[in-house]
């Protein structure tokens, strides 16, 4: 990675287009409420597996329950989504939000991912090159700029 990363958005609506948004309880209630497909994503994770660091096993730690397996524990994690196999319910015609100020917590601080041990990296997200090469600088070395998405 370099020493910093811009981000401009540029209103291309790829970001909002096949992806299911993960949601907070309030937001998943609200998304159900005006008519959304809410779906539930279930993880299972050996806590004491290989090759865990530790940073990532106590975010699973944290977001997760217990659950006998045998003669073993896995940890289950349950997360609530908004199904959106296309284009986002909330996009009009422009490609502009609709719910822009009610809009869920992962799509404010896209591009930085929700689960703070996955790295941000430019070419796993859809966005366009021109999007990675304006706007403020959103992480230097490896701190966000940004004190709002920590």
């Amino acid at each position: 990675m370099t020493d910093s990363l811009r981000f401009a958005c540029t209103g291309c609506g790829k970001c909002c287009t096949g992806h299911h948004v993960p949601l907070t309880l309030a937001e998943a209630r609200r998304w159900a409420d005006n008519d959304g497909q809410v779906v539930v994503l279930i993880e299972a994770f050996v806590a004491d597996g290989p090759g865990m660091p530790v940073e990532q096993r106590d975010h699973v730690l944290r977001r997760s329950h217990p659950v006998p397996c045998g003669d073993s524990e896995v940890r289950v994690s349950v997360t609530f989504a908004a199904f959106n196999p296309g284009r986002c319910r909330n996009l009009d015609d422009n490609d502009l939000c609709t719910i822009y100020d009610q809009r869920p917590l992962v799509c404010r601080i896209y591009p930085v991912e929700i689960n703070p041990h996955i790295p941000l990296r430019p070419g796993s997200k859809d966005c366009p090159p021109e999007a990675w090469q304006q706007g403020p600088e959103l992480i230097h070395g490896r701190q966000l700029v940004d004190a709002g998405l920590e």
